[in-house]
């Protein structure tokens, strides 16, 4: 696998953060959101992929999705993928000399279920995920070994309650399972936010960052 995208890449970065785009956008979608959190992680290094899967005309699929979908066709989905992209996202990791503690898979919509599908699945624990207007399809089937090593991961999962495309009860039900794994993370639910990222969502974001990169190595 080899993805294609934008990429804000200072010459010694010391942490790395991917930023997944939703279904039939590309890396482009959310390149506004690198570069406000660029402007105080001047260090951090950030990617944001177009998918593997062209959806013509002009964006990109991370699995493909039928007009009716359920959440487990949501976790087949992402499971389709997952394995060659936590191993893609290792070896970028790699390539940077970044450790996979300093590692935030970031996401928005079909990119936030592959940031929290993968990011609990990688074979060490990375820094967080960071998760937008999507949910975690499939953390019910997280095996005793990936809890295990991912249960200091942190996470969130900031949604709009008026979000007609993905419901908001998603996220909330991911967030329960989470906590009941002894994962902890946190559940922004916003009133008056449909599809997108407020401000609010885009500060908690930076907030989020500034703590997994500032804090001692695991």
């Amino acid at each position: 696998m080899n993805l294609q995208g934008q990429k804000i890449a200072p010459k010694k970065p010391n942490s790395l953060v991917i930023i997944m785009h939703g279904y039939g956008a590309n890396g482009d979608d959310l390149l506004s959101l690198a570069h406000q959190w660029a402007q105080t992680l001047p260090a951090t290094h950030f990617f944001c992929p177009n998918a593997p899967t062209r959806l013509p005309p002009f964006g990109f699929q991370w699995f493909a999705i039928d007009n009716i979908i359920t959440e487990d066709a949501m976790a087949d989905g992402c499971a389709s993928i997952a394995p060659q992209l936590s191993d893609y996202f290792t070896q970028y990791c790699q390539n940077l000399g970044v450790p996979l503690n300093k590692l935030v898979l970031c996401g928005f919509s079909q990119g936030c279920m592959l940031a929290h599908y993968c990011g609990y699945r990688m074979a060490g624990p990375i820094g967080g995920v960071l998760g937008y207007s999507g949910g975690a399809p499939g953390v019910g089937r997280l095996t005793d070994n990936q809890t295990a090593i991912h249960r200091q991961t942190p996470y969130i999962l900031y949604h709009g309650a008026d979000d007609s495309v993905v419901s908001p009860l998603l996220a909330q039900k991911s967030h329960a399972i989470y906590q009941n794994y002894g994962i902890n993370g946190e559940f922004m639910l916003e009133n008056g936010l449909a599809h997108g990222i407020s401000a609010d969502g885009v500060a908690l974001g930076t907030q989020f960052l500034h703590k997994i990169f500032t804090k001692d190595s695991r």
